[in-house]
């Protein structure tokens, strides 16, 4: 649970414990709520005004609840789509750069930095699914080793390549290659773009204010609706546990989308080594 209370990623199994807790808690907020709405409206001195003004706290608190939860899933869901049209286009730069390559005259340099570009895509599908697959800290972080001697690794080559054949067609390699180093970067600075822990914890606040007014305007009956409260209670917490997902991609049940990077690997293993032919 120390994720929690930071402004680290949740993991896994943090986000369902945290879910459930708020769960919890919510339920027991109605509880005590109509516990002292009970008492409340037992009085001798309550009368219908009392219970107007605290049909419209409950109903105005409910309200703002729903804006908030609409608006931060708003928020969530866009920069979920920011990140998969980053990869989108992450394919599409490893894709040009492999492709341009072949621009080359030397066949060994580009034979090699072919290879390094296959290594590099399969190196970046790797890094998005180990996290499908619950690898440990450790791996994550040798992973990403891996991907950053590779990105210098490629750079170096190509810059060997701009100094020993200075032309047009390099010129557009570079490009390529560089493109394929500057959309990682963007990658990188988008996952680690989440909203401010702050935000939830305004929306558990509410939440419980909410529950605790229903509960009280509940009070007014003879019985309380347990069975309302439950399900309004299970419908907003998964709310909430969509929104914390889409907002960290990387470690809950909505991971990203590298499908785009997986048919292009495909494809360059099928195609990549094809010679264009010489008559058309």
């Amino acid at each position: 649970m120390k994720y929690f209370f930071t402004d680290d990623p949740f993991t896994f199994k943090d986000e369902w414990i945290s879910i459930l807790v708020i769960l919890i808690i919510l339920i027991i907020s109605y509880l005590i709520g109509f516990r002292q709405g009970r008492k409340f409206f037992s009085k001798k001195t309550t009368n219908s005004n009392d219970f107007f003004i605290i049909s419209s706290i409950q109903s105005g608190s409910l309200s703002l609840l729903g804006i908030l939860l609409a608006f931060s899933f708003s928020v969530a869901a866009t920069r979920y789509e920011e990140r998969r049209t980053l990869i989108d286009r992450e394919g599409t730069s490893i894709g040009t750069a492999y492709f341009r390559v072949g621009l080359l005259k030397d066949s060994t340099a580009k034979k090699n930095l072919r290879k390094l570009l296959k290594k590099y895509l399969a190196t970046r599908i790797q890094y998005y699914n180990q996290y499908k697959i619950r690898t440990t800290t450790e791996r994550q972080d040798e992973i990403q080793t891996q991907l950053i001697n590779l990105q210098v690794t490629i750079w170096a080559k190509s810059a060997k390549i701009g100094k020993f054949e200075p032309n047009v067609n390099t010129s557009l390699i570079i490009q390529s290659l560089n493109s394929i180093v500057d959309t990682s970067e963007s990658i990188s600075s988008a996952l680690e773009n989440r909203a401010p822990i702050t935000i939830v914890f305004i929306l558990i606040l509410i939440s419980i204010f909410s529950f605790f007014s229903t509960g009280y305007y509940h009070g007014y009956s003879d019985s309380g609706k347990l069975k309302f409260a439950i399900s309004l209670a299970i419908i907003i917490s998964s709310i909430m546990l969509l929104i914390i997902d889409l907002d960290r991609p990387l470690t809950g049940i909505v991971n990203l989308d590298v499908s785009s990077l997986e048919n292009l690997q495909k494809t360059l293993e099928k195609y990549g080594e094809m010679n264009p032919t010489e008559n058309y």
